[in-house]
């Protein structure tokens, strides 16, 4: 895959997460992102989506862990590679 491709590709993403919001703009929408909600502890984003659709939670526990415990700078060994292909995007 070119780097033209990965931008194209990230701008269509982005295009049709808009899109989407502007569909759902007059409906309830949970929004959850990995970042805030499922990486401090799934649990968390579970209580949300129970919540959401106004159940209640049960007593669970997480059985896996994740992938890539390490940040992503300790993982990718070409971050400057990265970083210039995606400067300006």
């Amino acid at each position: 895959m070119s780097r033209r491709a990965l931008v194209a590709f990230l701008e269509d993403y982005t295009a049709r997460f808009d899109q989407l919001d502007q569909l759902l703009r007059d409906d309830d929408v949970l929004r959850l992102t990995f970042e805030k909600d499922v990486a401090p502890g799934p649990e968390k984003g579970y209580e949300q989506v129970c919540r959401f659709l106004d159940l209640e939670p049960k007593e669970v526990s997480v059985r896996y862990g994740r992938t890539n415990p390490a940040p992503l700078r300790e993982v990718i060994t070409n971050v400057d590679d990265v970083r210039a292909a995606l400067r300006g995007t």
